[in-house]
């Protein structure tokens, strides 16, 4: 069977999908719509006039589309799997709530926790960002809104990032939380918006609204045009679909391998210091007080 999408007049025609993609990517025997609906990720496919299929990953996990274990474990499972797919040409991340885009990760995750449990969201949540970062398809960040800590993180690992013109924060508050950024999204950071730049927003817990993100290339565009987000993205990935996908792949593989080797010496490593500090008792209680401030708010 076959499923109709439409999509805005201009950006392209009326298309049709064919289930067989999504089976591929989902490993899923029935299918009937082009659009799939899961407990903390939502997957559309969009095929564009060009003939380019886009998968557009949905955080859809309200009110604020915090990273939790569940969360994440769904994500990188779609993603793995849209990684392994010859099918697809392009990727959007995005989300299904108005004016957030992901408020970073779920504190409790972090608080009261067993080292079972943290070790096991910590593990995850490296290899969710190495399938971001290491990706053959080029990914862009759809920033519809609010983008904190663990959404910071998945914008700069991908390819480009598109900001939604509004009152909204981009950065990373994790010294103000009582955590701390792990050396390969340091890394990352430092690869979009430099050193410098980076050492500010990371020591002193800055946030940015999207024009002063804009400025030192946190994204890369601010979007305030008629189209809708999404329609606008797909045409940012456009550049990057025209061009041969190997050679694209591999260079973009050579780009960024310094840091995937390191990331993978030292993974183990990371993990063990990351959980660690955590479950210290001044991290614990400062947790718990971060929590307590944000449930008066």
């Amino acid at each position: 069977g076959e499923a109709q999408v439409h999509l805005p007049l201009g950006m392209t025609s009326t298309i049709f999908i064919r289930e067989i993609v999504f089976r591929k990517i989902l490993h899923v025997k029935q299918f009937s719509t082009a659009f799939c609906h899961y407990q903390s990720v939502d997957l559309e496919l969009r095929r564009t006039e060009n003939n380019h299929n886009i998968a557009i990953l949905k955080l859809n996990n309200p009110a604020v589309n915090s990273l939790n274990l569940p969360l994440i474990a769904e994500f990188s499972q779609k993603l793995e799997n849209i990684n392994n797919s010859k099918d697809i040409n392009g990727i959007l991340i995005a989300s299904t709530l108005p004016s957030t885009f992901s408020a970073g990760i779920e504190l409790n995750e972090f608080y009261q926790t067993t080292k079972e449990r943290l070790t096991e969201f910590w593990s995850l949540l490296q290899e969710t960002w190495l399938q971001v970062y290491s990706s053959p398809h080029p990914i862009v960040a759809a920033i519809n809104g609010h983008c904190l800590a663990g959404g910071t993180m998945l914008a700069a690992a991908s390819d480009y990032r598109i900001a939604l013109s509004g009152d909204y924060k981009m950065g990373v508050t994790a010294a103000r939380i009582g955590v701390f950024a792990p050396p390969w999204f340091q890394q990352t950071l430092k690869q979009v918006i430099g050193h410098r730049n980076t050492e500010l927003m990371l020591s002193q817990a800055r946030v940015f609204s999207p024009h002063d993100a804009l400025k030192i290339n946190l994204v890369d565009e601010v979007y305030d045009g008629d189209l809708d987000l999404l329609s606008y993205c797909i045409t940012a990935l456009q550049p990057y679909m025209e061009v041969f996908a190997p050679s694209r792949a591999l260079m973009k593989l050579a780009l960024r391998q310094d840091l995937i080797k390191q990331f993978e010496r030292q993974k183990e490593e990371d993990t063990k210091n990351f959980v660690s500090f955590v479950l210290k008792p001044s991290v614990q209680q400062r947790l718990g007080e971060f929590i307590k401030e944000l449930k008066t708010k």
